[in-house]
């Protein structure tokens, strides 16, 4: 029994080993020798290191990707810090340097924002709805 494998590979049953495809539309001879020199190589490898695989990729991940993840991360905060810092020393300069060169600025005035009571208040007699006038 024959079944197609890939891109006009065909796989002979009871066989892992496809066998080069004939005619003008297959890969050709060495089409097959490079795929068996270079790609079936990395496929066995790469099925029989499978279950070898994750436990070591977790473990590393643990051991050293995790560590070096918050190293970075602790970097960028101090990092962070360093320019915040920095902005506000240079605030601060140009403050002086505009105090210096102007004077202090002056504080604006101070203005009542509350309603006014009494006499200074704006009504038409005694009502201020527009019910109640004539």
């Amino acid at each position: 029994m024959r079944s197609v494998v890939g891109e006009g590979m065909v796989l002979e049953s009871g066989s892992d080993v496809p066998e080069a495809p004939s005619g003008p539309s297959g890969v050709g001879a060495l089409g097959a020798l490079v795929r068996w020199i270079f790609v079936e190589p990395e496929r066995w490898v790469h099925r029989s290191v499978r279950s070898v695989r994750t436990p070591v990729g977790q473990t590393v991940r643990k051991a050293v990707l995790r560590p070096a993840a918050r190293g970075v991360r602790a970097a960028g905060r101090g990092a962070r810090e360093v320019l915040a810092t920095a902005r506000d020393r240079v605030r601060q300069a140009c403050a002086g340097l505009r105090r210096m060169l102007f004077g202090d600025s002056r504080q604006p005035a101070a203005v009542d924002r509350r309603e006014p009571s009494g006499s200074a208040a704006r009504s038409l007699g005694s009502s201020t709805t527009a019910l109640t006038k004539d």
